[in-house]
């Protein structure tokens, strides 16, 4: 499973949706991932992935979409090398 897989398995699952989001899907503005959730989706890529996600990584265009987050993520985990 993808790196991208697993965000969207969790969006999906999280949010009940019916059909996943796209890579390129804006997630707040399209309503995959409501703006008040977005912590919940943060908490669940710090777990999930053992890594932690510093105030500048935490900008809107980091997370619009699940190819930003997931761009983000192998960010921060090259970083921990």
């Amino acid at each position: 499973m993808t790196l991208e897989d697993r965000i969207r398995a969790y969006i999906t699952e999280s949010g009940g949706l019916a059909s996943p989001p796209a890579d390129d899907d804006r997630l707040v503005d399209h309503g995959f991932v409501p703006s008040v959730q977005m912590l919940d989706l943060v908490g669940f890529l710090e777990d999930e992935l053992k890594i932690t996600l510093r105030p500048v990584d935490l900008v809107p265009e980091n997370l619009a979409t699940i190819a930003a987050i997931s761009g983000m993520v192998r960010d921060r985990l090259a970083s921990r090398r």
